[in-house]
């Protein structure tokens, strides 16, 4: 299971499992039941996870490489940012 952190995808999370069967099994089970007192809604990934990609023997290591560079740019402009606003606060109070 992986449940990210970053508030766009919040209360969501991904859950891998290597047979379909079970799987399906598994959302038809579980759609609609109460989790915290919301029912959960539950679907197939849109895409196959790197695990099962790479199971299935055609994971690309590239996406990867790029998905790693595209988090390291949007951590860096995160930063830039958050020291905006306080370069912003520092100039309202003077």
């Amino acid at each position: 299971m992986h449940a990210k952190k970053n508030i766009r995808v919040r209360g969501q999370a991904f859950v891998v499992m290597k047979d379909l069967k079970m799987a399906e099994t598994a959302i038809k089970t579980l759609r609609g039941y109460p989790f915290y007192g919301k029912p959960m809604r539950l679907n197939f990934a849109k895409t196959d996870s790197d695990l099962i990609a790479k199971l299935n023997g055609n994971f690309d290591d590239n996406i990867l490489k790029k998905r790693l560079v595209r988090h390291e740019a949007d951590l860096k402009a995160r930063e830039i940012k958050q020291k905006r606003k306080v370069i912003d606060r520092l100039i309202k109070l003077k």
